[in-house]
């Protein structure tokens, strides 16, 4: 199974919709993975700082309490965050230098 067929993606999205309810989004993939030899497995972080566990083969997904990959979410994140304020800082100044040339 390295593949997920569009039917199987979709009932993933409808599962995790499910689980993380409305005003939350899926933000990214923690990690994946499809591979019958080590397991399959997909960790999505959402965009409260939670992150779900969703079994492909078994069709389960749950909320992961304290693990690695929610330290890691975490982690992303926050380099996320601190990449978004970084480029509106950047904008900024040249919004204000392209005001002051006018």
């Amino acid at each position: 199974m390295k593949h997920l067929s569009d039917a199987k993606k979709e009932e993933i999205s409808v599962l995790t919709r499910k689980l993380i309810g409305k005003g939350v989004s899926v933000e990214g993939i923690v990690r994946s993975s499809l591979n019958d030899k080590y397991g399959l497995y997909i960790w999505y972080g959402c965009s409260d700082g939670r992150v779900v566990n969703v079994r492909p083969k078994k069709m389960t997904a749950e909320f992961d309490a304290d693990s690695w990959a929610v330290r890691e979410w975490k982690r992303i994140w926050a380099k996320r965050l601190r990449h978004e304020e970084k480029t509106k800082v950047k904008l900024d100044k040249e919004e204000k230098t392209v005001k002051s040339t006018k």
